[in-house]
């Protein structure tokens, strides 16, 4: 009966969850390796969707920059030329809703000194 409770220099190794994690990796290589490929993958191509948004708000906001200072000089039918370039080709921008904006208020100044 003793033996039965008494510590023969035995210990007991619970497995923790990094060796699990490698014992699994082991075992499943393929499935471990498709998954990094795909993680990769997503992460290489939501940074460059990114980086392509960002430079397309910024060229928007180039050109509508633009466009208010031909306003402010005097040249309007070329700052309506690239106002309708900023509505058309950055439509999705804000920039496109501040150059319909900056649209109106030249429309606006036109009619007052008619």
């Amino acid at each position: 009966m003793p033996d039965n409770w008494i510590d023969k220099g035995e210990s007991f190794h619970r497995e923790t969850g990094f060796e699990k994690f490698l014992k699994w990796l082991k075992n499943n290589r393929d499935t471990a390796v498709g998954s990094l490929v795909i993680l990769i993958a997503i992460v290489v191509l939501t940074s460059y969707f990114i980086m392509k948004y960002s430079q397309t708000k910024q060229i928007a906001w180039q050109e509508m920059f633009k466009a208010r200072q031909q306003t402010y000089v005097g040249k309007i039918t070329e700052a309506r030329k690239t106002i309708r370039n900023i509505e058309k080709g950055f439509s999705k921008t804000d920039a496109a809703a501040y150059a319909l904006l900056l649209n109106g208020d030249i429309y606006y100044l036109s009619l007052i000194h008619i």
